[in-house]
């Protein structure tokens, strides 16, 4: 690949195989953030949006499972490779909730 082409890529946060962008998803619940120090290369912010949704809804299983308090507020932000958050998903989000009494 030639160098003015990788920069180019490199410039655009295009990290991954074919050209994909890198997202990183950190988790914010209060005032803690877990930073994703990795990362992981999405075809586009709406895959990373949905790889976050997969991810708020199996932590929110897990702190059920184990009998902990679900914060709702907690929420997950996509960040894209300059840094800047591209998206934020929180568990009330990605949690379908209802308190009606409706069958679905």
């Amino acid at each position: 690949m030639a160098r003015a082409q990788l920069e180019l890529w490199l410039d655009r946060g295009w990290l991954g195989s074919f050209g994909m962008p890198i997202y990183f998803i950190h988790v914010r619940q209060g005032r803690r953030l877990a930073k994703d120090t990795e990362g992981k290369c999405f075809p586009d912010l709406q895959a990373a949006e949905r790889e976050a949704i997969r991810a708020a809804r199996e932590m929110a299983a897990q702190r059920v499972r184990a009998g902990k308090t679900l914060r709702l507020s907690s929420r997950l932000e996509i960040v894209d490779s300059k840094g800047k958050v591209a998206a934020v998903v929180t568990f009330k989000d990605a949690i379908p909730i209802s308190d009606a009494d409706e069958l679905a």
